[in-house]
């Protein structure tokens, strides 16, 4: 019999397993790597291991991943979940140690419901909490929470008053995702209508397609009976006559064009024989929480549907028309019954190409942790865009979620969550390395 290296600052976690394998926390025959250094249980040690399992809301796998994890290594090592005889080898105990102690344990009961948003966009994650917890759909909170956002002009990058295009013009993109059918509403460059997440909505609802676009998007939400009106606002148009005044149209969005967008504004044209085969791009335009800063969120109600969504007003001095990854499914956001739902906000043009909002769902659909999917998808994009700024949040179908972030210098990545055992919401943050381990 061979005592594990694992003998100190584990106590919670053995008791946990303890508890687990041990039901009542009656110690049937202790094993010897059960040494000295951890005495058995007391009724106390019961309670608090309970209550260490209802504290903590966050995990990187389950307490009943584990549960399932440990069976099959005590299969593998024929040894009885029970350790009735105490004979476990050294290879068995110390793996058993390591899976207990990487993991930050959950009750086994599901948090949901639950809801969770990019940013410190706090007022959009009370909204769409409030429904949730009175029974509402994951639909309704993911469109009610980002119109709090696109109503409040969310720093000045979501709704309207904000981000201008070369044209001095705010247009919205906004998404919505259905879970339980994988039905997608969304709108791109939509003109003057303020309400772009419920205008998503309609065309979920009441439309055989997915994206409606500009001026035509504008005319549908007519139709449906919203109400078009200016999104331009002084503060907007001061942004913009700065930006082109004073700032001579910098920075903006053009290349291999005349005049040399880099000093001058427009109108340009393109450069004739330009040979792009050794052609340098010029650095990427500095994103950060106020260019751009969309809000994604994602939602899992009472009767376990998710769905996920967006809004946002885009980049600022944007060449009109332009449409960023918000409104795309599978990059701005993306949901599925039966894995989860992730989202995204950042670098639009950037991240749009590598769908990480897809990406991370799959990752969670072979069995990745939140965490780890969303590094995985923020990985994809840093290895080709050192550069780029952006962050990804995923959400399992069981209430466990994460995040990941690069490009934010020393600043943490922050986003909101509410569930189930919560009093109130809570401000997560991650902070922002590559490669992300």
């Amino acid at each position: 019999m061979v005592k594990s290296q694992y003998t100190k600052n584990d106590n919670e976690v053995r008791k946990t397993l303890i508890e687990t394998y041990f039901p009542g926390c009656k110690i049937v025959d202790k094993p010897e790597w059960l040494n000295e250094n951890i005495s058995a249980p007391t009724d106390a040690d019961c309670q608090a291991v309970l209550k260490a399992l209802a504290k903590y809301t966050t995990s990187t796998k389950i307490l009943l991943d584990y549960h399932n994890a440990l069976q099959t290594l005590t299969k593998l090592h024929k040894v009885t979940l029970r350790w009735m005889n105490g004979n476990m080898g050294n290879d068995a105990a110390d793996e058993l140690a390591r899976l207990a102690k990487s993991a930050v344990f959950v009750s086994s009961e599901h948090n949901t419901p639950i809801v969770i948003s990019t940013w410190n966009f706090v007022n959009s994650t009370i909204t769409a909490w409030n429904i949730l917890k009175q029974g509402g759909y994951s639909l309704d909170a993911i469109e009610k929470g980002t119109s709090i956002c696109e109503e409040q002009q969310c720093d000045g990058t979501v709704g309207y008053g904000g981000s201008p295009d070369e044209e001095s013009e705010t247009t919205l993109d906004a998404l919505v995702m259905d879970g339980r059918t994988m039905n997608v509403g969304a709108v791109a460059a939509l003109r003057r209508v303020k309400h772009a997440a419920s205008v998503a909505r309609h065309v979920l609802e009441h439309t055989r397609h997915s994206i409606l676009v500009g001026e035509l998007a504008t005319q549908f939400a007519v139709q449906m009976g919203f109400h078009e009106e200016t999104l331009t606002t002084s503060n907007s148009k001061r942004m913009w006559l700065k930006w082109f005044y004073r700032d001579h149209c910098q920075p903006n969005y053009w290349m291999g064009v005349t005049p040399d967008p880099s000093r001058f504004c427009g109108p340009y044209s393109k450069i004739d024989n330009l040979v792009h085969k050794n052609y340098d791009w010029p650095p990427m335009i500095k994103f950060d929480r106020f260019n751009h800063d969309t809000i994604g969120m994602i939602a899992i109600d009472k009767k376990g549907d998710i769905a996920a969504g967006t809004s946002t007003n885009g980049a600022k001095f944007k060449i009109p028309g332009r449409v960023g990854d918000s409104p795309i499914p599978g990059s701005g956001a993306y949901a599925d019954n039966s894995v989860g739902g992730a989202t995204a906000t950042g670098d639009g043009d950037v991240m749009l190409r590598f769908l990480p909002s897809f990406l991370a769902v799959e990752e969670m659909r072979r069995g990745a942790s939140p965490a780890e999917a969303a590094r995985t998808a923020i990985n994809r994009i840093a290895t080709h865009f050192p550069d780029f700024m952006g962050a990804v949040i995923a959400l399992n179908m069981d209430g466990e979620y994460g995040a990941a972030c690069h490009g934010m210098e020393d600043e943490p990545f922050p986003f909101v969550v509410q569930d189930v055992t919560m009093q109130k919401y809570k401000i997560e943050t991650v902070n922002c390395s590559w490669p992300l381990n």
